[in-house]
């Protein structure tokens, strides 16, 4: 015959070791809940730029105003936001691109920046000297910029830059981009990373 007594007080054993075992992960105890592990920030900042923000100016930096042709040509189309959020540009319909936004988020001087960007195969049937050029200012400052020699075989570019000054939320970056000859240009990301 088959005693009860025996099995209750075994039972409230291992209730008891089942609630000391949830305290400690609740309170963080002996079970070394860690004092690494960091609560999800409530309060993100935003992203840099909205791939969807960027506009046609002509108000160029003063860096940049030298870059400017005579007679700027930009098809409908010739630049178009991608269904994966990047700036695709077509420099045989668009001789000379530039774009503007506001910062969407501060930036503290020494932060880093990180631009990703690509050409096709770029080739100028009229030169074998040429170069284009992208860059981006930061108000009336250039903070990077890039000059390819053309020609050149297809490419993607992956460049971190460090920020020399603080960027307020609100600053207008602008995006600037020419080249000589019918070419393909891509902006994938700008992204900014906290010091």
């Amino acid at each position: 015959m088959c005693s009860t007594r025996s099995a209750r007080p075994a039972a409230n054993l291992v209730l008891s070791a089942w609630s000391r075992l949830l305290l400690a992960v609740m309170c963080g105890g002996a079970l070394g809940c860690s004092d690494e592990l960091e609560a999800p920030d409530e309060h993100p900042l935003p992203p840099l730029v909205d791939p969807e923000a960027w506009q046609p100016t002509d108000d160029d930096p003063a860096a940049l105003e030298s870059h400017r042709p005579a007679a700027i040509e930009c098809e409908l189309g010739s630049w178009r936001l991608t269904d994966l959020g990047e700036i695709d540009v077509d420099t045989g319909a668009c001789n000379y691109l530039a774009l503007t936004q506001p910062a969407g988020r501060p930036v503290a001087a020494g932060s880093a920046l990180s631009v990703r960007f690509s050409h096709l195969t770029l080739y100028d049937p009229g030169s074998t000297d040429s170069v284009g050029h992208i860059a981006l200012a930061v108000g009336g400052d250039v903070l990077w910029e890039r000059h390819v020699s053309i020609p050149a075989r297809a490419k993607i570019y992956s460049e971190a830059i460090v920020v020399p000054f603080d960027i307020p939320s609100g600053m207008p970056l602008h995006l600037h981009l020419h080249n000589h000859g019918a070419n393909e240009w891509k902006l994938h990301t700008l992204t900014a990373h906290d010091g």
